[in-house]
């Protein structure tokens, strides 16, 4: 029992000094990012980084157990995105961080109301950051996701969702801190 209760406490210590470092290293920040989505808008808190992105891939569906990819294209694909995010420094100047995140999307490969798609997913990001002076970053952020898809189709005939889509979303970002 005294070895389970150090290693609590001892894990606890690192958790709260990992948690307190990713609150002083990052401060309220917006930019921008190109990737997948191929436009994105980027606000950052501590821990909380916010984007809202336009344009892509609309990601691997996986219906039937059939792998069907949709292809990159500037059609409707919206995605809104939530992501706590925990860094630590490597070196002086490069950190490397990674959370839980959420997003909600809206996409569509053609122009016409019944090959709209929404859904929700769960997204794990996980970014570097390096600091090119003090108030400018750029990095790369990568945020692999599962989503659960809805269409109309499936909304007529009374199921919650049609099926899930396996998701890469990332890209290069720089963001000006305040």
């Amino acid at each position: 029992m005294q070895k389970i209760m150090i290693i609590i406490l001892t894990s606890s210590m690192w958790i709260n000094s990992f948690g307190k470092s990713s609150y002083l290293d990052r401060k309220i920040g917006f930019g921008g990012s190109i990737g997948n989505p191929i436009f994105n808008y980027i606000m950052s808190f501590p821990f909380i980084d916010i984007e809202i992105g336009y344009g892509g891939t609309n990601g691997i569906k996986l219906p039937q157990s059939i792998l069907k990819s949709k292809k990159y294209d500037f059609n409707v694909f919206v995605l809104s995105a939530i992501d706590l995010i925990f860094t630590i420094s490597l070196i002086e100047k490069l950190s490397i961080g990674t959370g839980i995140g959420g997003n909600i999307h809206i996409s569509s490969n053609k122009s016409n109301f019944k090959s709209m798609e929404s859904g929700f997913g769960f997204r794990i990001p996980i970014a570097i950051f390096y600091d090119i002076t003090e108030n400018i970053e750029i990095g790369f952020k990568m945020a692999p996701s599962i989503e659960f898809v809805s269409n109309p189709q499936s909304i007529a005939y009374h199921y919650l969702y049609a099926g899930f889509k396996i998701n890469i979303i990332g890209g290069m970002f720089i963001k000006y801190y305040i």
